[in-house]
């Protein structure tokens, strides 16, 4: 530790001894509480997705251990058939799930203003406009609710696809789509 080449955590700027640094200590976002990557590159590639017909009858959908049962199962199982190729891009994703605590940041926070909407696309002008008429209410429905108990801050946040979508995008991502999170 240097008294004059000090780093802190949280404190906005990019150290040499940190990865990031977003300006706050919240798990759940871009950038750990402990100023590392939140995020991590897939490279991408070639998969089968779903079930085959054969895969369901050798009981390939009851590999992985669940409290329902057989019967259960199966009837969620073949919603995926019949089994596809599938080819996903490079992408990046957050290593841990949302926080409360990151959500309601993003929730109290003013930097969706930061947008600038004359350095979108012309094409993509209405989505802009969409994203500033969804931030402000997704905003005003939690600010209502209030602040989290700090207790249950650190949970992992349970909200809905607009709310998934806007607090993706305010992070300058997307919800990952079915193929990325198989």
């Amino acid at each position: 530790w240097n008294l004059f080449n000090s780093t802190v955590c949280g404190d906005g700027k990019v150290s040499t001894e940190e990865e990031c640094d977003d300006g706050n200590l919240f798990d759940g976002d871009t950038c750990a509480s402990d100023c590392t990557h939140n995020v991590v590159s897939i490279i991408g590639g070639s998969f089968v997705f779903g079930f085959s017909e054969k895969e369901l009858e050798n009981g390939l959908h009851l590999a992985v251990p669940s409290r329902r049962s057989d019967e259960h199962l199966l009837s969620f199982a073949k919603f995926s058939t019949p089994a596809i190729p599938v080819r996903v891009r490079p992408f990046s994703i957050m290593k841990t799930e949302v926080t409360i605590e990151a959500f309601f940041n993003f929730i109290t926070s003013e930097g969706y203003n930061k947008l600038d909407k004359d350095k979108f696309p012309e094409d993509l002008k209405a989505l802009y406009d969409w994203y500033k008429h969804s931030i402000l209410k997704v905003r005003k429905q939690y600010l209502e609710k209030g602040v989290p108990e700090l207790d249950v801050a650190k949970f992992p946040v349970a909200v809905s696809k607009l709310d998934a979508v806007v607090f993706c995008a305010w992070l300058g991502g997307h919800v990952p789509t079915e193929s990325q999170f198989e």
